[in-house]
């Protein structure tokens, strides 16, 4: 007997799939209406860990399913940081913006890069992103300063550009050699971006071209993860394991690699999924 039309796999939405089917403010209602988050514990695991890379060097967050801890060389900092497939998002450059004098930001899908110049340019319509300046604004022991974290990430924003990361000049028409960064922060875009590893190694040497010799590459991810949900739609997700990473780092002529996780646990049948920070400097050219 066929299958009843509730009983049928989702239709797995990916690529050009962003710009006609995605709601960025869906998404957001969904995963980031607070820093307590989608999953309890996600984003402030993310905030915290972000914060004491970028501040101090090192991640001494501890929290409860907490595996390993970050430990860097030396602070994140520098002149200008690029931030890749940022989404409709803003939250994961806010303690950068501390470090850094200019900040770029990129996307696919046209439709969050208009929402991520809402915010910029405080337009009607714009997400509410107060709630994370004020709780980044709490771990510097500023709280009641967080509209100067707003501000200055306001300030330092310098564009918000295309960015398509299987291309080997991802965010033409800057070419690396001309336009190269301190630093580079990618969340959770590569794994719903490459169809496969293979597409998802290359993905990271065409967005590492662009860093600079020593420069810091700081990566935000799922392990294990196979989709997520966006108001009716099901986007695809490729499912990695911690070996897979650290290899396409390696391969892309990084070191020094650092690895942060934590265990978000899962719902029903799913897999189990957990959040990882990763961060590696990139090698001279021998």
């Amino acid at each position: 007997m066929a299958n009843s039309k509730d009983d049928r796999e989702p239709t797995l939405r990916s690529g050009n799939d962003y710009d006609s089917v995605f709601d960025p403010n869906a998404y957001l209602t969904l995963y980031y209406s607070d820093v307590e988050g989608y999953k309890a514990g996600l984003l402030q695991f993310r905030l915290k860990t972000l914060h004491e890379i970028f501040s101090t060097g090192r991640a001494s967050v501890k929290e409860k399913k907490l595996e390993m801890l970050i430990l860097t060389a030396s602070k994140i900092k520098g002149t200008r940081l690029l931030d890749i497939g940022t989404g409709p998002c803003i939250h994961s450059v806010i303690s950068a913006s501390k470090w850094f004098d200019e900040i770029t930001l990129t996307d696919f899908a046209d439709v969050n890069r208009r929402a991520l110049k809402k915010w910029w340019l405080e337009e009607d319509g714009a997400w509410n992103w107060d709630p994370f300046f004020k709780y980044v604004a709490k771990l510097d022991g500023n709280e009641g300063k967080w509209e100067k974290y707003r501000e200055k990430l306001r300030k330092k924003i310098k564009d918000v550009l295309v960015c398509d990361v299987h291309k080997v000049n991802p965010i033409s028409p800057h070419k690396a050699g001309r336009y190269m960064y301190d630093a580079i922060t990618s969340c959770q875009c590569l794994e719903v971006a490459s169809a496969d590893t293979e597409a998802y190694k290359q993905a990271i040497k065409n967005v590492v071209s662009f860093l600079k010799v020593n420069g810091y590459f700081v990566l935000i991810g799922n392990l294990n993860d196979r989709l997520y949900h966006v108001g009716q739609e099901t986007f695809f997700c490729l499912p990695l394991e911690k070996e897979t990473v650290e290899e396409a780092l390696e391969q892309a002529g990084l070191e020094n690699i650092t690895w942060c996780q934590y265990d978000v646990g899962k719902e029903d049948d799913e897999m189990e999924c957990i959040l990882f920070v990763a961060s590696a400097t990139k090698k001279a050219v021998m």
